[in-house]
């Protein structure tokens, strides 16, 4: 049985605006909103640029995967696309910005709807310096030249379904402290609590994951763009008030 979650009932939260609506009774489970500031601050401290963007997995409609073991398949995805990516090699045959990264960061959180079939929520990040647009796939068997045509492509391969894209794929800097703020809110998303409780969820023990990307001299704290971020936001909300 899973345990009660920690729930962030209003936005903002640590100095962010959130995707938290209390009046619609729509909270956010805390593990994985910290989970998201985690990653994304130590992408920003290992790489002056980071792309990012945010995607659904989706099973086919015809497929009962009520009783499938959802978190280890998708587990097994990103453990494919990050060998995939970080293997050197001197001349690659595909894309040369799909090979030779340093790190691929993630995360990921499943979500069971009406009909008790599970999909799952997602954002992917990589060094911008080597990756500028989310690519997709040019036939059912060959990758495109993006990350996104290699996701896709393997997620056909182990399930048969397919990858929803969601608009707002982002180059940060870390100077852009605004378009940081928006990414987070944006990514908040997938700490709704709402699904992610149901009665068919609670035979197993995982309904969300994560890359464990180590900030820059294993140093765990904010970096130049959060500190700044928070800081915009707070004047914001004291313009507001």
């Amino acid at each position: 049985m899973q345990r009660k979650p920690d729930m962030i009932t209003r936005s903002p939260y640590r100095g962010f605006a959130v995707q938290a609506e209390p009046e619609d009774g729509y909270y956010l489970y805390q593990p994985i909103i910290d989970n998201t500031f985690d990653q994304l601050d130590a992408m920003m401290s290992r790489h002056k640029r980071v792309f990012t963007f945010r995607f659904d997995l989706r099973y086919p409609k015809n497929v009962d995967n009520s009783e499938i073991q959802v978190s280890a398949v998708v587990a097994n995805l990103f453990h494919q696309v990050s060998i995939y990516m970080k293997k050197k090699v001197k001349k690659p045959r595909v894309s040369p910005a799909l090979r030779n990264h340093l790190d691929v960061c993630y995360q990921w959180a499943i979500e069971t709807g009406h009909d008790k079939k599970r999909h799952i929520h997602c954002w992917i990040a990589a060094d911008g310096n080597k990756n500028y647009k989310p690519g997709w796939t040019r036939t059912t068997d060959a990758p495109g030249a993006g990350i996104l045509g290699i996701l896709d492509a393997k997620w056909r391969n182990l399930t048969g379904g397919n990858i929803h894209t969601i608009s707002g794929c982002r180059m940060l800097t870390r100077t852009d402290t605004a378009l940081y703020a928006e990414c987070i809110k944006h990514y908040s998303y997938l700490a709704k609590v709402k699904d992610k409780y149901a009665p068919s969820l609670r035979k197993y023990s995982r309904n969300h994951g994560k890359s464990h990307i180590k900030h820059a001299n294993d140093q765990a704290r904010p970096n130049a763009i959060t500190t700044s971020a928070q800081a915009i936001t707070n004047s914001l909300l004291d313009q507001e008030a």
